[in-house]
């Protein structure tokens, strides 16, 4: 009687000190399949610019199932519903973590996914933009943070570049017919010449 007593009170300590819920695991075949699930996910966006001149940015999955789960880097758990629902800032990097949602696996992690978001261009929709739409720092969306002051800048430079341009045009355009001339009095001059000469030696 002691000594089963004894076994019963170290299988208890044992136990206690063993995680007391075993996990079941997703065989091979399983986990394949979810991650193909994983890989098939696709992530898509649009936006919209709101009262403040702000870029919202709304991301949508396509090919979701419920065998998964999605965490965004910003601990956001989101599925094809709720994704809709959550606004992202313009310029940012969003990391998308899939997991399973198999309860004999669930929280395991099947893949990784990223999307990039443009910067929006404050500048772009300045008057000078509308003046000058072509110039660098215009379009709507730019990989850099723009200075204000070397916005101005290169405007002026690009400004003082179209005014070359155009002048340049003309200068070339000027110089047909002046060069059409100089042949022309030349030519003139070289049959007088000729003519002159034919007369001396008559």
């Amino acid at each position: 009687m002691y000594n089963w007593l004894r076994y019963l009170l170290l299988f208890n300590f044992c136990m206690f000190l063993l995680p007391s819920v075993i996990f079941a695991k997703c065989d091979y075949q399983r986990n394949a399949e979810l991650m193909e699930i994983a890989k098939n996910v696709q992530f898509s966006y649009t936006y919209h610019i709101n009262e403040q001149a702000v870029p919202i940015f709304n991301i949508y999955l396509s090919n979701y199932t419920n065998d998964i789960y999605v965490v965004d880097n910003y601990g956001n758990k989101v599925d094809e519903n709720s994704i809709k629902g959550i606004n992202y800032p313009d310029g940012e990097n969003i990391k998308f973590i899939i997991y399973s949602n198999d309860s004999n696996c669930y929280g395991d992690k099947l893949s990784s996914k990223y999307i990039s978001l443009p910067k929006y261009n404050v500048y772009s929709k300045k008057k000078e933009c509308i003046d000058y739409p072509k110039f660098k720092y215009c379009q709507l969306w730019i990989n850099s943070n723009i200075v204000e002051s070397d916005f101005y800048d290169e405007l002026e430079l690009y400004k003082s570049n179209m005014v070359k341009t155009v002048n340049n045009d003309d200068f070339h355009d000027n110089d047909v017919p002046s060069i059409v001339v100089v042949i022309g009095i030349s030519l003139f001059a070289l049959i007088i010449i000729l003519i002159f000469i034919k007369r001396l030696h008559k």
